[in-house]
């Protein structure tokens, strides 16, 4: 079913002349982002569109087929490849673009150089070059600097139009305005043509612009000059306020709640988006744009061939030798190669500790399995420890290659990126990619195969182990590329890891080990021939075994009673084994047994080639033509049930949600009562605070010195240059810095120390919006409010003043919304709304803290949110607030400011003044250029402080400030705070020191309702697992369908359930990614607000899987518990037992998998060291290498692996007391001595050994079964069914100790950690 259409752009018109640039403005909702894509022919997203795009003529599909290079899209967001250094990255972008034909024959390494130091100093980067660019996760540059890297990377392009979506996001006004300034030279030098859509700019910046397109609600209501535009509109009948940008007035007249009418005008302006448009469209700019358009179009049909020509010209004289005509690309596919194949070796140079982690792992894990295997016996007893070893060896390699696929995925953004700039062919950075790491895979294969191969007594023969080592080589490339095909394919890391982790149970049941050939039914068997691990696997084996003669180590009958019998009355009882005959012929054993072959060897070298260039190539192909699915527009996801009225109208656009709902007219509009606030006149100061952490071993001074207060009823604003540490002292002062860096200082309310209750008395509203997706807006605010208000607060009290936030908040009709994820539902406003109402339900009664509320909004949005914060100050509220790139009607909302320079030194703090009078005042005192009349005061500051890529301070202003009166001024306003001149009183709140507003067991309830609520709105997730367990168990159901009780068959249903455990191991990874995000929802804001306490958490989140593991493994359990046929054989109440040994196994994974992801700092991490435990415990679980054959070093490792008992439980539920009948190949024949029947002859030795006779009357080709009951077959592997309940017992007391490891993880992790415990130690 195909999603609703929607129209995002209404026809838009617009022309540009070689070196102009164009402003494109717009409130959220307006299609900014999409006109952008579409003029610079990102055109996938969109469903249809129709209209006329030319470049000199030239029109868009022509561009897009053969001068695509010459079009260029800068997102908003930033993707680069983190552990690499800025240089490297601009270097690399040069390398790609760097022309054939040079200025004065420069070489081509001197050209990459330059280019490169040029954008480095252009962007006041030098100081950065080699630091790596980093990203969320991996710490680097400054989110600034990777923003202005993201610029210098599509700068390189050196495309015709260039389109930038909200460039100077998280960069401050000054940086901004170099950044404009630098495109202004590049646009005029190259006569190319510049778009840009920016949400905040100030004057300065939006007049360097030649023309501004404004958009309402995808309908275009301006395109000309911006002196033109306001004119335009001051004409029209909007007043234009004092100090108020051009841009924020041209936003402002699209919003009826912030526009001003002039008088005379109220029923004269037009105030729908249609009626703007048909305002524009009878305007006398409309006719005259259409008049330039249309003499632009009929001059450019004659031009068009030389424009074609000349576009040829230019390409054709950058392009390098052996490049298609066609290509969009400079270099050609050699040049590709070299490039990425040169950045590929440098990825893998940063990422050093992930690949040393490989390394090292595959040189212990051998250590290990060699251990394991130590010395097989090269007798009849070693055949089953040699299938093992080999079987598990390839197995291993291969579920290390799995954690390829999250790496795959995460550069997929990049790639594309590049691709789109016409850097280079994605297939082209993927052969490169994996050939750079193919010296690594051979140093890790040959070392684990040396290590395995020799320890294990694997034959010694040179031809032997070096197929032996081709094999494996081989196979471990063609997986890397299958595993790598799937992540290509795939469109979210869940998928990928979901389907990628399922292929390795097919894979792995039908290389013929587990089950031969001979035995697989029908349906199935066709995989092993498409399977390529089938054929390294018979190559391995028969590579090892042909040629052996392997002594027997037991004859029948042998023992007391047949001492003297004659070799030609005995036979070896092993499949393969010839009557008379005291050993076995490898070639035999394998040809009966498995149907391995040695005369496959070379057939299988060359299949197994052919499927690494199959694989090979088909990973290059999707690749290259394999996209991310973008959004084609997000809309607002209500719950279920939720009816508002916004839904049945609105246009979306890429980047937001729906529009506001059309006002009719202001004097609609209601004025919202702000929610009577917590009483409060305590008073919060800092003094002397000073920050320092180690930064590669040396001390960085991070905050010097900086002192301050903040009393209710005030809002203060944090400022200064990017790097100047105003999130760092927001964070200090908040106590948010965690563990890292040291901080000296005084912090106090009226004068006494800050005590437990700290934390909960204030709010701290983050830059980033970290939210439950799956949460609404309505739940978010009842969560805050319920777990951080105090408990003697009424319940009804609690919710009835999460309605008032709700509608001070203005989001009464998204308060049934989804939140989503970044980009989903909610737009960029409503979530930053969010965020606040959360604090604010809380009811901080000290303070609140905002660190950068209206960083990535528009002006119109950010205006919005500082006048709330404003409501909230005069309401008696007490918030400090940092904020970038503040306008002059910003920052007239605020009442103090404190200033910071780089180093995190103070400039200034006090209050504003009217029209920022006081601040301007104190700069013009001490000798600065006095800030002119209609100059924005918060640039004016900046500036004199010397922010931005290129500025310098005109005075050294902290040594200024650190001699001031006005300094003097805070230090003694500081000291009659804490005196308590003021009479201020600690507020009754205060004085309770408890750290949680609510009792244990209330946080328990409310967090655990939370986490039931977010798995049933998981359909992905549940889905996910019900189709692993499903179509995982009715896959090993019907591949093991109504297994016999042969020998073969009792092997095959204790491989049925080690492959069950495998299948566990993708529900394990899959959980991971989602426990990681909910820590760091913890980790980032309900820890430090004392929500709850660590071991709710803990509780909760091992509680809400249980309920869910149980019904979906209990279907899964039906699929393949009656297919297999266990019932045939055992009792209901045995039946029953398997269930509930089976259920107890899901608690037990689960715990597994929640252990594990708290130690690890991320879920990649989490997955690798899932796999490596995952893969030990099942390793020694007595599967592949039974106790009796294991070195007694591993013994312990047997009895300490939870699988061991697991195993034993279910085996022996399943199969204790079964007769067992012999298959043909099964059967071993020996002749008894003449005269003597079977019976008589080895009767007593077949009721001794377990053993089964099946003509005992005969005289001739006894047919003699190694088990005639299935516990013989178990007392082998060590199971027993009496031990049953010792299982159970035991399978529990590791459940006990998971949850053990997952408490005191997260303690260590998220709790007090050793902190804590050394304080409670301290206290006792």
């Amino acid at each position: 079913m195909k999603a609703p259409e929607k129209v995002i752009l209404h026809g838009t018109d617009g022309i540009l002349h070689p070196g102009e640039m164009l402003l494109v403005l717009g409130p959220p909702g307006s299609g900014c982002t999409s006109l952008l894509k579409m003029l610079s022919g990102q055109t996938d997203g969109f469903r249809r569109w129709s209209g006329s795009i030319n470049y000199s003529g030239i029109p868009l599909s022509t561009m897009q087929e053969r001068f695509s290079s010459m079009l260029a899209f800068n997102d908003a967001s930033d993707n680069h490849f983190p552990y690499l250094t800025v240089a490297q990255t601009l270097e690399f972008g040069a390398s790609t673009k760097t022309p054939h034909q040079r200025i004065n024959g420069i070489s081509r390494k001197k050209f990459i150089e330059t280019t490169r130091d040029i954008l480095l100093a252009t962007f006041g980067l030098k100081h950065a070059a080699n630091t790596r660019v980093g990203n969320d996760f991996v710490r680097g540059v400054s989110g600034g600097e990777r923003r202005r890297v993201s610029i210098a990377e599509m700068l390189l392009t050196r495309a015709c139009v260039t389109c930038w979506d909200n460039p100077t996001r998280g960069l401050d006004s000054s940086t901004s305005l170099d950044f404009a300034k630098a495109l202004r030279v590049a646009t005029n030098l190259t006569d190319n043509v510049s778009v840009s859509a920016l949400y905040q700019p100030g004057d300065a910046l939006a007049e360097i612009y030649d023309k501004v397109l404004l958009l309402h609600e995808g309908r275009q209501i301006f395109f000309g000059s911006l002196a033109d535009a306001k004119t335009a509109f001051i004409e029209m009948g909007f007043e234009c306020t004092a100090r108020q940008t051009i841009a924020e007035f041209l936003v402002s007249v699209t919003d009826a709640k912030a526009r001003v009418v002039r008088e005379g005008f109220e029923t004269r302006v037009p105030r729908t988006a249609a009626e703007f448009e048909a305002k524009w469209k009878s305007s006398d700019e409309f006719r005259r744009l259409q008049d330039e358009i249309t003499s632009h179009g009929q001059s450019m049909e004659k031009q068009m061939a030389t424009e074609m020509q000349r576009f040829k010209k230019s390409l054709t004289s950058e392009k390098a030798p052996a490049t298609r005509h066609r290509s969009p690309y400079t270099l050609n596919l050699g040049m590709q190669f070299s490039t990425t194949f040169n950045r590929a070796v440098q990825r893998i140079r940063g990422e050093y500790a992930y690949f040393l982690a490989i390394t090292v792992t595959m040189l212990v894990i051998p250590m290990v399995i060699g251990s394991m295997f130590y010395d097989i016996d090269p007798g009849t007893s070693g055949f089953f420890s040699k299938g093992g070893v080999i079987f598990f060896m390839v197995l291993f390699n291969i579920i290390v290659t799995f954690a390829e696929v999250a790496a795959q995925f995460a550069q997929r953004p990049i790639v594309e990126k590049h691709h789109s700039y016409g850097m280079y062919h994605p297939f082209i950075d993927a052969l490169a990619n994996m050939l750079s790491q193919y010296p690594i895979k051979i140093f890790n294969i040959l070392s684990f195969t040396v290590i395995v191969y020799f320890m294990a007594g694997m034959k010694r023969e040179a031809g032997a182990f070096f197929l032996f080592v081709l094999f494996t080589y081989l196979t471990t490339l063609t997986m890397t590329a299958w595993f790598r095909i799937t992540a290509a394919l795939a469109n979210t890391v869940d998928t990928a890891l979901a389907f990628a982790g399922l292929s390795v149970l097919p894979l792995a049941v039908y290389a013929g080990y587990i089950i031969p050939r001979p035995s697989m039914h029908p349906w199935f068997k066709w995989i092993s021939y498409i399977n390529p691990i089938y054929y390294s696997i018979e190559a391995l084996m028969a590579i090892e075994f042909h040629g052996r003669k392997a002594p027997c180590r037991t004859l029948v009958p042998s023992g007391p009673g047949y001492e003297n019998v004659d070799r030609a009355n005995q036979v070896c009882p092993v499949i393969g084994a010839k009557p008379g005959e005291a050993f076995v012929l490898g070639d035999d054993y394998l040809g009966l047994a498995l149907d391995y072959h040695y005369s496959h060897i070379w057939r299988n070298l060359g299949i197994s080639i052919g499927f690494f260039l199959a694989f090979t190539a088909i990973y290059a192909i999707v690749t290259e033509f394999s996209k991310l699915k973008g959004k084609s527009g997000s809309h607002t996801i209500f719950r279920k049930g939720a009816t508002p009225a916004i839904r049945v109208s609105g246009v979306s656009d890429l980047e937001s949600g729906p529009s506001e709902p059309t006002i009719k007219g202001e004097d609609t509009i209601p004025n919202k009562e702000v929610p009577k606030l917590a009483a409060s006149t305590d008073v919060f100061c800092w003094n002397n605070i000073k920050y320092d952490v180690k930064i590669k071993g040396q001390t960085r001074r991070i905050l010097d010195d900086v002192q301050g207060f903040v009393e209710p009823g005030t809002l203060t604003a944090l400022m200064g240059a990017s790097g100047a540490g105003k999130t760092s002292l927001l964070n200090v002062l908040a106590g948010r810095q965690g563990d890292i860096g040291v901080v000296t200082g005084d912090m106090d309310i009226n004068g006494t120390p800050l005590d437990a209750s700290f934390k909960r008395r204030t709010g701290y509203v983050q830059q980033q919006d970290v939210h439950m997706a799956e949460m609404t807006i309505r739940e978010a605010f009842q969560f805050s409010a319920l777990l951080r208000q105090p408990q003697s607060t009424p319940v009804s009290e609690k919710l009835a003043y999460v309605e008032e936030i709700i509608s001070l908040l203005e989001l009464d009709e998204y308060a049934e919304a989804v939140i989503g994820h970044p980009g989903e539902s909610l737009n960029a406003e409503k979530r930053k709304r969010t965020t606040i109402g959360i604090e604010l339900v809380a009811r901080p009664s000290l303070l609140l803290f905002v660190d950068e509320p209206t960083s990535g909004l528009d002006s119109q949005s950010a205006l919005s949110i500082v006048k709330l914060l404003r409501d909230l100050a005069n309401a008696g509220q007490a918030i400090l607030c940092t904020i970038h790139q503040p306008s002059a009607t910003l920052l007239e909302q605020f009442d103090r400011l404190l200033l910071l320079a780089s180093g995190g030194r103070t400039v200034y703090f006090g209050n504003l003044g009217k029209d920022c009078s006081n601040v301007i005042d104190y700069f013009a005192q001490y000798g600065a250029q006095r800030c002119p009349q209609d100059a924005n005061p918060a640039e004016y500051v900046l500036e004199q402080i010397g922010a931005g890529a290129f500025g310098k301070a005109s005075l050294d202003w902290p040594s200024i400030w650190a001699t001031s009166v006005e300094r003097q001024g805070v230090a003694e306003r500081i000291a009659e705070l804490r005196s308590g001149k003021e009479s201020r009183q600690i507020s009754d709140e205060s004085a309770s020191t408890d750290t949680f507003a609510t009792t244990w067991l209330n946080q328990y309830r409310i967090v655990q309702k939370r986490l039931f609520m977010q798995h049933w709105r998981s359909p992905p997730y549940i889905a996910g697992k019900l189709f692993i367990n499903i179509v995982g168990g009715l896959f090993l159901a019907f591949t093991f369908y109504k297994e016999s009780n042969t020998l073969q068959g009792l092997q095959n249903k204790t491989f049925f359930i080690f492959n069950v455990l495998l299948l566990c191991l993708v529900l394990i990874v899959l959980l991971q990614p989602r426990l990681v995000g909910l820590r760091e929802i913890y980790d980032v804001r309900e820890r430090y607000s004392n929500m709850y306490h660590w071991s709710v958490f803990v509780a909760s989140n091992i509680i809400v899987e249980i309920p869910f593991n149980f019904v979906i493994a209990s279907v899964c359990f039906l699929c393949w518990y009656f297919p297999v046929g266990w019932w045939q054989n055992i009792s209901d109440g045995r039946g029953a037992f398997m269930y509930f040994v089976f259920l107890l196994y899901q608690v037990y994974h689960t715990t597994f998998s929640q252990a594990i992801a708290v130690i690890s700092p991320n879920a990649e991490t989490a997955a690798m060291m899932t796999i490596l435990f995952y893969t030990f415990i099942l390793a020694f679980s007595g599967v592949l290498q039974p106790l009796q054959q294991l070195v007694n070093f591993w013994h312990f490792a047997y009895y300490v692996s939870p699988f061991t008992w697991l195993v034993s439980a279910l085996m022996s539920a399943g199969v204790s007391g079964v007769r067992v009948r012999c298959a043909p190949a099964e059967i071993n024949i020996f002749q008894p001595p003449q005269g003597t029947t079977c019976g008589e002859y080895a009767g007593t030795f077949a009721k001794m050994t377990g053993a089964a006779i099946y003509n005992l009357e005969a005289s001739k080709d006894c047919q003699f079964c190694r088990y005639e009951v299935a516990d013989a077959y178990l007392a082998t592997v060590n199971m027993d069914y009496g031990d049953r309940w010792r299982n159970v017992g035991l399978l529990v007391a590791y459940i006990c100790f998971n949850v053990c490891v997952f408490t005191l993880g997260f303690y260590l992790h998220s709790g007090p950690g050793w902190r804590g415990l050394l304080y409670r130690r301290n206290r006792k």
